[in-house]
């Protein structure tokens, strides 16, 4: 039994206990009303230290399950970040090395650029590149030939290397950066390609 397991079995025989002491309570004439008829409280953080629980329970199943996955199927789990087309294909070949927005992002790192699903240029809402994420600053006048639009004051730029295009397959995309799971032979393959593979 795991230490979450064991706090929930001690917490249940306590109120038990105190259900029980109510009661005798109650036919000896005592005051009925204690702690044990408003557990609002305590059933709050029980609530939350079972979910808590249950989620870590999740979390190792999940685990369990990708161990047990045959290699061709296991996925990899990596960020990923919906780019509009044309620009989103412009990453992809390598013609447009910076992208653009107007807020910069905590981390960087492997990064799965999805095209949106807006607009007539195929692929649509699919992934089309991985790339890493080396850095982000300020936009400047120089930028603009790497980053396809014209320079504005407000804008960020994230520099993006090591891009490898990808045979384009369907990802929902979100807003923002988000984590998805991808099949893991699937970035493999585009690696090897571009002779990178020990970069996944």
């Amino acid at each position: 039994m795991n230490q979450v397991s064991k706090i929930l079995a001690r917490e249940d025989a306590a109120f038990r206990q105190g259900r029980a002491d109510r009661d005798a309570g109650m036919a000896s004439g005592a005051n009925p009303y204690d702690e044990y008829d408003q557990p609002r409280g305590w059933m709050y953080a029980r609530a939350w230290l079972r979910g808590w629980h249950e989620r870590g329970l999740e979390i190792e199943a999940k685990r369990m399950a990708r161990a047990a996955e045959p290699a061709s199927q296991k996925t990899l789990r990596i960020r990923a970040l919906s780019v509009r087309q044309p620009w989103a294909n412009m990453i992809a070949t390598g013609e447009k090395t910076i992208e653009t927005r107007d807020w910069q992002p905590d981390f960087r790192g492997q990064l799965l650029i999805v095209s949106g699903r807006t607009g007539k240029i195929e692929p649509r809402g699919c992934a089309v590149a991985i790339c890493r994420l080396a850095d982000c600053r300020r936009m400047r006048t120089a930028d603009e030939a790497a980053a396809c639009v014209p320079w504005k004051e407000t804008l960020f730029a994230w520099l993006l290397a090591n891009v490898r295009r990808l045979e384009p397959f369907p990802v929902l995309g979100r807003q923002g950066i988000w984590w998805v799971e991808v099949e893991e032979e699937k970035i493999k393959k585009a690696c090897a390609v571009h002779g990178r593979e020990s970069a996944v």
